[in-house]
């Protein structure tokens, strides 16, 4: 059975559309059985920058942006 080990993924996401994602699959020398996943897209390309969009939802804001601050009234 041949398996591919790298290549291109294009892939749709609903929000920024069209993401061409390439893959490498390796093998982990101490189990056969588990395999590791890396998926890079081209920097600057249309793809990447889909994705540093939808990084940047994830972001925290900075500590303490959402407290409301309340006065004592006298």
């Amino acid at each position: 059975m041949h398996q591919r080990t790298h290549g291109t993924k294009h892939l749709h996401h609903p929000v920024v559309g069209a993401l061409d994602v390439q893959f490498e699959t390796m093998t982990l020398p101490g189990d056969l059985s588990q395999v590791l996943y890396l998926y890079t897209v081209e920097p600057g390309s249309a793809s990447a920058e889909a994705l540093a969009l939808l990084a940047s939802w994830t972001q925290s804001s900075p500590a303490g942006a959402h407290r409301v601050h309340r006065q004592d009234t006298p």
